[in-house]
């Protein structure tokens, strides 16, 4: 049973809550990108800029903007009858229209794939012009969460630019009179792409595997652990030796 067609409370809060995790995510990953920007610069002064304190207080800030952001839609994401069924739809044209050709296609995909593309070229670039002298300066844990970071970014640009480039050409062509066998290709391509920018979110555990041997070694160790833990539960026969009052005794499994 779908929540989402038959009560109207879930209908709000499963599209605030989508949203506001999605714009998160971007938000999340632009900043980290910036953060791996300011920790390998040649400059102390901009790598200063990096700090645990900065970063809390901006997922705080990050959170708290798109929750306010989205109280619109808790407002207007309504259940509608269409017919003899129940759509959960946005009810206001403009907000729709807002979201679609702003949020979607300016928060989510324009800014984010902009944003790390440049950062990643100048980090790629920060990276070859440092001295061996500086490069040595840098924690080994810097350069296994740079790596990390990088392979990421890689990961966003793969997933979110086919989705993005599909989005733009959806609103572009919106009032272009289609046949209904170029609305059933559309429909096709975009479903495709609406199902693969989820990798986003299912890749960074392989990025992470494939840029750090630490990370690598430390899954290994948590895979041998539950391994073991395994082992160690498991039932063993124990091997009792029950004696008779008149006879000699005999061994029997439990």
């Amino acid at each position: 049973m779908d929540f989402t067609l038959s009560s109207q409370v879930w209908c709000k809060l499963r599209t605030v809550i989508l949203n506001t995790i999605s714009l998160s995510s971007f938000t999340i990953i632009c900043l980290q990108s910036l953060d791996i920007f300011f920790c390998t610069s040649r400059s102390i002064v901009v790598r200063q800029k990096s700090s645990v304190k900065w970063a809390r207080l901006l997922l705080v800030a990050c959170g708290l903007v798109w929750i306010v952001h989205e109280i619109l839609t808790m407002i207007f994401q309504d259940l509608v009858k269409i017919g003899s069924t129940y759509s959960c739809i946005n009810t206001n044209t403009i907000y729709a229209s807002y979201r679609s050709y702003f949020v979607v296609s300016i928060l989510t995909v324009t800014i984010p794939i902009l944003m790390i593309s440049i950062l990643a070229f100048h980090i790629y670039r920060h990276l070859h012009v440092l001295t061996q002298g500086e490069q040595r300066s840098f924690s080994s844990l810097t350069k296994q969460l740079t790596k990390m970071a990088l392979f990421q970014i890689g990961s966003v640009l793969l997933f979110q630019a086919p989705y993005g480039i599909s989005s733009i050409y959806s609103l572009a062509t919106t009032y272009v009179a289609k046949t209904t066998y170029r609305q059933a290709q559309e429909k096709l391509i975009s479903n495709f792409f609406g199902i693969y920018v989820y990798g986003i979110y299912a890749s960074p555990f392989y990025c992470y595997c494939l840029a750090s041997k630490r990370f690598r070694d430390q899954v290994l160790c948590v895979i041998n652990k539950i391994r073991c833990n395994k082992q160690r539960n498991q039932v063993l026969p124990i091997m009792q030796d029950i004696i008779k009052p008149a006879g000699r005794p005999q061994t029997t499994t439990v």
